[in-house]
């Protein structure tokens, strides 16, 4: 029998809808750090409000993609290859300029924007 909750992620998933509201708003990640991965245009975004977030430039689908661990995806924002881009370069002339970055996405607008992190981003 296939197990359809499991209740260890319930409190993050719970915690996730809830912010949803927020995402109306925006959700602001601070890029702590940016990594290349393995494939060559798919980037980790290290962040404290995520165990991991992906730059997803790659797959058919591109997106932002969310997780809990190292394999458990909460949700993700979706992007066109153009869009995609537009991050990444975003983040790495902000990266080279010695500045960190803070990537904003509206999930009910389906925007984003890249500037340099302030207080509003955590």
């Amino acid at each position: 029998m296939r197990k359809l909750i499991n209740f260890k992620t319930l409190p993050l998933l719970f915690t996730l809808l809830l912010s949803t509201n927020a995402f109306a708003a925006g959700l602001n990640l601070k890029v702590d750090d940016y990594r290349p991965t393995d494939f060559e245009y798919m980037f980790e975004i290290q962040n404290s409000k995520f165990s991991k977030v992906i730059l997803d430039c790659q797959s058919f689908i591109n997106e932002v993609r969310f997780y809990q661990d190292s394999s458990t995806v909460l949700g993700s924002f979706m992007l066109d290859i153009q869009e995609c881009e537009d991050i990444h370069f975003s983040i790495v002339e902000l990266k080279e300029k010695g500045k960190t970055s803070c990537l904003r996405l509206d999930f009910d607008n389906q925007t984003y924007d890249v500037d340099e992190a302030d207080k509003s981003c955590e």
